[in-house]
């Protein structure tokens, strides 16, 4: 849709597939560059802090990443 922008992440198995994942959609006059970043840190963050509560090997996607291609993810 046209004035329609989503930023979102993948969650990954050990495997490279994806298992979940979380996105927010909003229109563009809404979500500038700077906003898009903070919410995928913030997006980022919580899936990494969920995945290590389920005590399962997961691995969150950075933005641009290949999922055959991912590390272990930590809060670093």
């Amino acid at each position: 849709t046209q004035g329609v922008l989503a930023v979102g992440l993948a969650v990954y198995d050990r495997d490279g597939d994806v298992v979940a994942g979380i996105s927010v959609a909003t229109t563009e006059a809404r979500m500038p560059k700077e906003r898009q970043r903070k919410i995928l840190q913030l997006i980022r963050k919580a899936l990494i802090l969920l995945c290590h509560k389920r005590s399962r090997t997961f691995t969150v996607a950075q933005y641009g990443q290949c999922p055959k291609a991912l590390a272990s993810a930590t809060l670093n």
